[in-house]
Parts: C-alpha cells; sequence; structure tokens
C-alpha cells in the first residue's frame, strides 16, 4: 500500500483526475482518496515513483 498527500487535492473533481491518472497506469489499482486529510492510499502493481509521476502529470503535486 502506498500513501501520499497530495496538498493541492481540493474537491471532488480533483479526486476523480487523480483516481483516473492512477487507473491509466494500472486498471487494477484500489485507490482511496481523503479530501479531508489530502491523502490517497493505492495499492497496485506500478511503483510508487510510477504512480507519483501519473499524479504529478495530471498537475497535482505528490508528498
Amino acid at each position: 500500500m502506498i500513501q501520499l498527500t497530495i496538498p493541492d487535492m481540493a474537491c471532488s473533481a480533483c479526486v476523480e483526475k487523480i483516481e483516473a491518472a492512477i487507473a491509466a497506469l494500472d486498471t487494477q489499482a484500489t485507490i482511496e482518496a481523503n479530501l479531508d486529510t489530502k491523502q490517497v492510499q493505492v495499492s497496485s502493481q506500478s511503483s510508487e515513483a510510477d504512480i507519483r509521476q501519473a499524479i504529478s502529470s495530471a498537475g497535482y503535486t505528490p508528498t
């Protein structure tokens, strides 16, 4: 399980965009996003670096 904080995730549209970016990388990924804590948990076969890159490409800054 990969847990990332995404400070600029501000609304449900942001969540959808981030989830779509991760799903494009790994269609089998399990994604849980929490807007209140700005945390995203991902269970995926993809590496954390690849997931971070997908999120960055979608316009967000994972930390």
